[in-house]
């Protein structure tokens, strides 16, 4: 009888084996066009489709928002600084990361610094390129214009704990979801 139990046991436990092992061999071989996360990298070999799918989304927002503010000619010149302005800094400006490891801890520390500063004169710009741009709006205007640009809850993430979580889309409407739900009143 225990032998038998054993044959039995040992059995299911090389078929469970063999499952799971034929489940993490489908993520090597998964499809091109899987999501990151997926069995496949951020980037293709042929470059980085993030950083072009990134690029493309930001592009549709930046048309939509300029359809719903009805821009005027006077308008389109202050956007397009402002645009222009908005350009997230090019690939050039990253630091190559072989070079940053033979660095030493301070010149590490430097370049991260400098790289800061970098960053902050850049955003300064855009900041007065949208002071500009929306000096020139009218307040119906900017009140689509500030509707449009308000960050927006993260659905997920482990600051925001999903969409059922205590900061979460739903939390903020006054639902309660999830583990522990009933456990706290509303806040």
């Amino acid at each position: 009888m225990k032998l038998s139990q054993t044959l039995l046991s040992l059995g299911l436990a090389g078929m469970i084996t063999a499952g799971l092992s034929a489940q993490a061999a489908e993520p090597a071989a998964a499809r091109k066009d899987a999501p990151a996360g997926y069995g496949m990298p951020c980037h293709e070999a042929d470059g980085h489709w993030m950083a072009q799918r990134w690029t493309e989304r930001r592009a549709a927002r930046h048309q939509a928002l300029h359809d719903k503010l009805k821009l005027n000619a006077q308008q389109e010149e202050s956007w397009k600084a402002l645009q222009a302005a908005h350009q997230p800094p090019g690939a050039e400006q990253r630091p190559n990361r072989a070079e940053f490891e033979k660095l030493t801890a301070p010149e590490r520390m430097e370049k991260m610094l400098e790289h800061m500063k970098q960053r902050q004169e850049h955003m300064t710009a855009g900041l007065q390129a949208l002071k500009t741009f929306y000096a020139k709006l009218t307040p119906e205007q900017q009140k689509i214009f500030d509707s449009e640009t308000r960050m927006m809850p993260q659905r997920g993430g482990k600051d925001r704990m999903g969409p059922s979580g205590p900061r979460g889309p739903r939390a903020e409407r006054g639902e309660r979801r999830g583990p522990g739900a009933g456990m706290m009143p509303p806040q």
